[in-house]
């Protein structure tokens, strides 16, 4: 036995493993409260699951992550950077992983559900899906979010945001802009 951080001694309970597979002896990797690692799920290096959060099925988690709260990881995702929090999934074949450029990784929050590859500083919040087969990639110092309905871009001094609709908006207003263009002066 050792200690295995400044706040977990030898010794200390920790959450719950369904087997000594789940989680690793090297690192500093550990489960708080009543987390939890079950089926083929591995948590590695320095990777710490705290709260009620989860990993099942194949997920792999290694590295810089914290998973919190009531988040969980599984089927065959592999998060290597990170924090998901609040009651956030990262599930199917999803990545998460720090851009090699800035070291940064991505945050996953609320109910967002991710199923693709992220990389970088992204903010994945609200009920946001991040769909199969698709990529995030941001090489740069400024948070990408991805927000329910909205993709915004941050810097600390200069936030713009781009406003997405769904395709019915878009449609009913280009349809009321052409109504206006065709109706007779007055």
């Amino acid at each position: 036995m050792r200690d295995v951080q400044e706040d977990v001694r030898a010794g200390e309970l920790g959450g719950f493993v369904q087997c000594e597979d789940n989680l690793s002896c090297e690192g500093e990797c550990w489960l708080y409260d009543d987390s939890i690692a079950a089926e083929e799920s591995r948590v590695c290096g320095n990777a710490t699951l705290r709260g009620n959060a989860c990993a099942r099925g194949g997920a792999y988690i290694e590295g810089d992550v914290v998973l919190e709260q009531n988040a969980i990881a599984e089927d065959c995702a592999c998060i290597v950077a990170g924090q998901i929090g609040g009651h956030a999934r990262v599930s199917g074949d999803a990545t998460l992983v720090a851009n090699r450029s800035t070291n940064k990784a991505p945050h996953i929050t609320g109910k967002a559900w991710v199923f693709g590859v992220l990389s970088g500083d992204i903010l994945v919040n609200g009920k946001s899906v991040i769909i199969p087969g698709s990529r995030y990639d941001n090489p740069t110092e400024v948070t990408l979010h991805i927000i329910t309905g909205v993709v915004a871009m941050q810097h600390i001094h200069d936030a713009r945001k781009y406003e997405l609709q769904p395709p019915k908006q878009k449609h009913e207003k280009v349809r009321q802009r052409r109504q206006k263009k065709n109706e007779p002066t007055r």
